[in-house]
């Protein structure tokens, strides 16, 4: 929790990112499966229809949910949805349309050309390195 705030600052302006108990009740218990990053990337890109619309981040909440429907939860571990989970070629569009409205900078636009030029280079592990970078601006 005290590293969301040191990351995007932004974060310590929400009442739930900064006390410990709302956050363990809201994010940590009424959000799972999400992790809390993930349950971040949600709610940056939608506040104020900044990046996406409300109803985009349905469907990409949706569009996540039935990637994993049949994934086994191991019963010992602590197992959540990533935020590069959330990634999809839906996401990328939507974030792609912001950028050329001039809602946020060329991130995801840069981020499709490394892949375009040396994506058949990278496995798909590298490849979820490099989504974080796009998903959440550096004003985040």
């Amino acid at each position: 929790m005290t590293d969301l705030g040191r990351w995007f600052p932004t974060a310590r302006n929400h009442r739930v990112w900064e006390d410990e108990d709302l956050f363990h009740s809201v994010v940590r218990k009424g959000c799972w499966p999400l992790s809390p990053y993930a349950t971040w990337v949600l709610f940056y890109l939608t506040s104020a229809g900044k990046h996406l619309q409300e109803r985009s981040a349905l469907a990409l909440l949706a569009d996540t949910f039935q990637r994993f429907k049949q994934t086994q939860i191991p019963q010992q571990e602590d197992w959540s949805i990533s935020a590069v989970d959330l990634w999809s070629a839906d996401l990328e569009k939507d974030l792609s349309i912001s950028e050329e409205t001039g809602q946020q900078g060329s991130i995801t636009l840069a981020y499709a050309n490394v892949i375009a030029r040396h994506g058949n280079r990278l496995s798909n592990n590298q490849k979820d390195c490099c989504r974080p970078l796009f998903c959440l601006p550096s004003s985040a």
